[in-house]
């Protein structure tokens, strides 16, 4: 199981047939790809402009005086119908995806992403390899971007590179969409284009929670790291759960700025914690809270206490229940 980004350096095992590669909707690695193997015939094809059969036939035929072996490049293969159906054919696969959902959708369930449940799940059809690089580690990510920056020729100083480290997700996916904005917007927009990021991402954290999809908020919160300093979102959530919940009403962006400066005069920081902690420690946040508004207020806790709780706090509030 390859589950880091430059899988390609040690492919050479993989080399004795023809081959095909099932791309998500991931553009960073298809120049890398064709880069690895220039000793083969290579097309590139759309999974929403081709069918199944077309590709098997374009990797099962050969001209008579042709040695060289075959590579295809499918992009979104998740578009093509019945795209399962090269996993029965005995060539070369891989494939390369930085979505998890699409896992979690069309190749039977994953309960983790434990390197020997999917093992035991996906990489027993033949012939096959399954590389996972939805997220990059913290080393891997900044050598991306200065790359990506470099190749744009943008220039940023290190105080700007150090931003986009810590602010943009572990996944290529949106580093590269990122990056792009500002090679178009130019240099002098950066700020913008970061703090508009910020808020976007804000929004679909909270529309997460409004809806009660508490895995997606989970994850979106695990690999959103500055979400965890923003006091903004603290106000949001608490003006969510306590001026909110007795209208009974559907949370708007309009509501929730107007009440921001409201919510800001009320509480605290210390006050904050402690009124959210009384709450989930006895029966009266059942009472007032329904179940949606409950794994909000825990969540609400957790992320207050990464971002203001200091070390010597910590020790004075016990964790939280489960």
């Amino acid at each position: 199981m390859l589950t880091h980004i430059d899988f390609l350096k040690n492919f050479s095992e993989y080399k004795e047939k023809n081959i095909f590669i099932l791309l998500g909707p991931e553009d960073y690695p298809i120049k890398t790809i064709i880069q690895k193997f220039n000793n083969y015939e290579i097309s590139l094809f759309f999974g929403d402009e081709i069918n199944v059969e077309k590709i098997i036939n374009y990797l099962r035929s050969s001209e008579i005086f042709s040695k060289r072996k075959k590579l295809a490049i499918v992009r979104d293969f998740e578009e093509m119908k019945n795209w399962k159906q090269l996993l029965k054919i005995n060539e070369n696969k891989v494939i390369l995806y930085s979505s998890l959902n699409f896992y979690e959708n069309n190749l039977k369930k994953l309960e983790s992403l434990a390197e020997n449940f999917i093992k035991k799940n996906i990489t027993k059809i033949d012939n096959c390899v399954i590389v996972l690089m939805p997220y990059l580690n913290k080393d891997e990510k900044r050598k991306w971007i200065i790359q990506k920056l470099k190749s744009l020729n943008i220039n940023l100083n290190a105080y700007q590179i150090e931003k986009l480290v810590q602010i943009l997700p572990n996944d290529l996916k949106t580093c590269s969409n990122e990056i792009e904005k500002i090679y178009l917007s130019g240099e002098e927009n950066f700020d913008i284009i970061i703090s508009n990021f910020e808020e976007r991402k804000i929004y679909e954290f909270l529309n997460y929670l409004q809806n009660f999809d508490f895995l997606s908020s989970i994850k979106l919160f695990e690999n959103t790291k500055f979400i965890e300093s923003n006091a903004y979102i603290l106000r949001i959530l608490l003006n969510l759960l306590y001026e909110k919940e007795s209208l009974n009403e559907q949370i708007k962006p309009s509501f929730i700025i107007k009440q921001l400066k409201k919510i800001n005069q009320f509480y605290s920081k210390e006050d904050i914690l402690k009124l959210i902690h009384q709450s989930l420690l006895t029966d009266r946040a059942y009472k007032t809270f329904h179940k949606g508004n409950l794994v909000i207020l825990k969540l609400l806790y957790h992320i207050f206490h990464l971002a203001h709780l200091q070390q010597n706090q910590q020790n004075n509030f016990p964790q939280i229940p489960n």
